[in-house]
């Protein structure tokens, strides 16, 4: 009796282990999305600005300020991009339930679906995140050194 109620302790204790590290993930995939939206947006008032209120005389430090901010733009739409497709069969992405030949299919086999299965679905989705979050985070961060040193150039452009 004690070890079948431990083996219950350690499978619900993993099982929120696995679900609450594909939330975090999850959750951090929306904030690196809203940090790349607001660079889009930022990047693009920037040339907007640049295309509206500048006089075009042939500046080294607008050419450089106007490729840079083209360059935030597109690394931060490249960081928003929907995510990785796996090909495999599984229970939880939306791109794996589709593999599935039919509905049915899906629902029989999650209805057999053991408490080990669900971890180990749980586990090769969370490893997939975190590749999807380290993608867009380092987009992300190539993304904003560009806009940062763009909006130099614009202000040295400015200045001089």
């Amino acid at each position: 009796m004690e070890q079948s109620s431990n083996k219950n302790f350690k499978d619900a204790i993993t099982s929120d282990f696995s679900k609450g590290v594909h939330e975090y993930l999850s959750h951090y995939i929306d904030v690196a999305d809203t940090k790349a939206g607001i660079l889009i947006g930022l990047g693009s008032a920037l040339l907007g600005f640049i295309f509206t209120q500048t006089n075009y005389h042939c500046s080294c430090f607008l050419l450089t300020a106007i490729l840079l901010e083209i360059l935030a733009v597109g690394i931060s739409i490249y960081a928003v991009l929907p995510r990785l497709y796996t090909g495999r069969k599984g229970y939880i992405f939306w791109e794996d339930i589709l593999t599935w030949s039919s509905s049915k299919s899906y629902a029989l086999q999650v209805s057999d679906l053991t408490q080990e299965n669900i971890e180990e679905d749980y586990a090769e989705q969370n490893y997939y995140l975190s590749k999807i979050l380290h993608r867009k985070f380092s987009a992300i961060r190539w993304g904003m050194l560009s806009f940062a040193v763009g909006a130099v150039f614009l202000a040295l452009f400015l200045l001089f």
